[in-house]
């Protein structure tokens, strides 16, 4: 525990030492890093929510986190193409399995669907809008409020997990975690679960 934060999470609340991490983890160790957990290329989470750190009424979701290097990036002026071929070369993955509360999924997936439906209804709007000179003339500002507002909606949507560190394609850090999820698993950890 550290001495400036009483609150802070003990060093590894899974029983898990860094060095040992050579070869791969098993998929229900991980180490808790800060607010990042470091696991191997697999890991199955305790049935506690990542969010709000809730253990009933959760929901499994199982998500292959990617890590690839930010300077890749460069390669676009390359061309898309380019880029493609060089994120799927270089892409390290890890095989997640967590936890979110069914509240929270289902919110997710809403703002993941209202992001698709306002995308392409803000195309419908915006291309009826200019073809047809009977319709009212407040479609085209509408579907292009709507074609703004779908990007957020669909990054808001996503899952909170990312891969932020790796080593050898073997060890990840990973974010997205809150604190009640930390001070449920210190909880479950110090009762010997």
């Amino acid at each position: 525990m550290d001495e400036e934060n009483p609150y802070a999470v003990p060093e590894s609340v899974s029983g898990f030492a860094p060095p040992v991490a050579v070869a791969g983890l098993p998929p229900d160790r991980f180490y808790v890093d800060g607010n990042l957990i470091m696991c191997g290329k697999s890991v199955v989470f305790p049935p506690i929510c990542i969010i709000t750190g809730e253990t009933e009424d959760v929901v499994l979701i199982k998500k292959t986190v990617t890590w690839v290097s930010k300077w890749i990036y460069i390669t676009l002026l390359a061309g898309v193409l380019i880029l493609l071929i060089v994120y799927l070369i270089l892409r390290k993955e890890c095989k997640t399995s967590y936890y979110l509360s069914r509240r929270l999924r289902n919110r997710q997936r809403w703002m993941t669907f209202s992001g698709f439906v306002g995308f392409f209804g803000g195309f419908g709007l915006i291309i009826t809008g200019v073809v047809n000179s009977q319709v009212p003339e407040i479609l085209v500002p509408l579907g292009l409020i709507s074609l703004i507002a779908s990007p957020v909606l669909l990054v808001l949507g996503q899952p909170p997990l990312k891969a932020v560190r790796q080593e050898n394609g073997v060890k990840f850090w990973l974010k997205g975690f809150k604190q009640p999820f930390f001070d449920q698993l210190r909880v479950m950890y110090a009762n010997g679960e």
